[in-house]
């Protein structure tokens, strides 16, 4: 994560847009990709940047920490770096084949609709917005991964039909 930190900030620290490819993204570790994406999220003072709605309220889904680290209710905490892409007030998410943790970087920056011109390219997201916690069952490291809510974003919007794009 932080060679690829590097090379964001070097290549991107002039620009004031940039685009976020998420094509083909079906899944993985949303810490692993909010900690890549660190230069860009670092810009909002926002910590919470998606929600998971369950029958008894609101719990963090992804969030970063206080050392610039991000952490999600189904995955291990991921340093990426402090630094920030100073200049950048436009985002382009181009989206297409996009699920799971895919969908968790979309409605990441869905959270940052307020503080930065943000568009939504391509085709909506496949709707697996559902946040999956993992329980272990025994001591053989066997276990069971469940859905245990909706993710939302920071104004409590729900995307059970997928993301959806502007144009």
């Amino acid at each position: 994560v932080k060679r690829g930190n590097e090379l964001i900030l070097k290549h991107f620290c002039n620009t004031d847009t940039i685009t976020i490819d998420l094509n083909h993204n079906f899944g993985g570790k949303d810490t692993v990709m909010a900690a890549a994406l660190s230069p860009i999220f670092n810009l909002s003072k926002r910590k919470r940047l998606v929600n998971v709605k369950m029958r008894n309220g609101l719990s963090k889904g992804l969030f970063k920490t206080d050392n610039g680290c991000y952490s999600s209710i189904s995955n291990p905490e991921i340093c990426g770096t402090k630094k920030m892409l100073p200049n950048i007030k436009n985002i382009r998410i181009v989206m297409g084949e996009t699920f799971s943790a895919g969908e968790v970087i979309a409605i990441s920056f869905k959270s940052l609709v307020d503080q930065f011109n943000i568009t939504f390219y391509g085709y909506k997201t496949g709707g697996a917005t559902s946040y999956i916690k993992y329980f272990d069952i025994d001591s053989n490291k066997a276990g069971l991964e469940v859905p245990i809510g909706y993710m939302t974003d920071a104004f409590d919007n729900t995307y059970k039909d997928g993301v959806k794009i502007d144009t």
